[in-house]
Parts: structure tokens; sequence; C-alpha cells
């Protein structure tokens, strides 16, 4: 019978521990990295953002028979800039959930011209009723509202 060399298992052992260090340090690094917005990169275009808010909440009410929050947002008729997306959080007691309308949406979610109003239909499936509504812009909370029987 042969025996085996340990020193041999050892460097082994090592290389393989290396990897794995590597591989889970590059994973939280990678997580780090994506987890940043364009508003934590840049603390001056969120403050920009909120003192001049291009997006608005008219009113946001809540249809309990249909289980539809009502949200009506204006954007203002003079931002000429091109609004990619925004994000709708909708806070409950005890949790939230967050939508995000793009360019890529149904007719639904669809963005909003400069100067359009509009009723955002937006469904929900829990026994808690939602509390109040957070619009953001490029990762910027800009304006929240509470959220009333319609």
């Amino acid at each position: 019978m042969q025996k085996i060399n340990k020193k041999g298992v050892s460097g082994i052992v090592s290389v393989i521990f290396f990897i794995l260090a590597s591989l889970a340090s590059l994973a939280i690094i990678g997580n780090a990295i994506i987890g940043f917005t364009d508003a934590s990169l840049s603390p001056a275009l969120c403050t920009s953002i909120t003192i001049n808010p291009k997006l608005s909440i008219n009113n946001a009410c809540l249809d309990p028979e249909n289980n539809i929050i009502q949200l009506s947002l204006t954007r203002d008729l003079t931002d000429n800039n091109i609004l990619r997306n925004f994000d709708v959080n909708i806070v409950f007691e005890k949790f939230s959930e967050s939508w995000t309308c793009d360019l890529s949406c149904s007719e639904e979610c669809l963005i909003l011209s400069p100067g359009e109003t509009k009723t955002y239909l937006i469904p929900y499936t829990t026994i808690e009723n939602p509390q109040e509504v957070i619009i953001s812009l490029r990762g910027c909370a800009i304006e929240s509202k509470k959220i009333l029987p319609c």
C-alpha cells in the first residue's frame, strides 16, 4: 500500500481554500457595488432632484373593494429631460412593495409626458391596508403621501 504524502494534500487544501475565499470576497464586493444607486454615488444629484421635483403626487387613495390603489401623478410642464423611469414604493404597516415604471412598461405603467397627469391603478393582494406611497427618481425619494380611502 502507498502512503499519501500529507504535504501534497495540505497544498491542495490550501489552494482550494484560497480560491473559495477569493470567490466569496468578490461576491461581497460585487454586491456592494451593485447596491449603489445614482443617489448614493452623488448626494448633490439627490438634493437637486428633491429641491425641484419634476414629478408630483396629486392624490393617493385606496379602493378596498377592488384591492386597488389609485395614484394620480403629474409631470412638470417645463421638464424637458428624458424621464426613463420612476419608482413607486407602497408602505404597509410591517413591510413595503416597490414598482418601477419605465420605457418598457405596458399601458398601465407608461411614463408621463411633460405637463401630463395620469392615474395609475396599483393592485395589492395583502390583507393589510397600505399606509403611504413614496415616489422616487434615480434613487431619490421626492415625495410621499398618506393613502386615504377613495
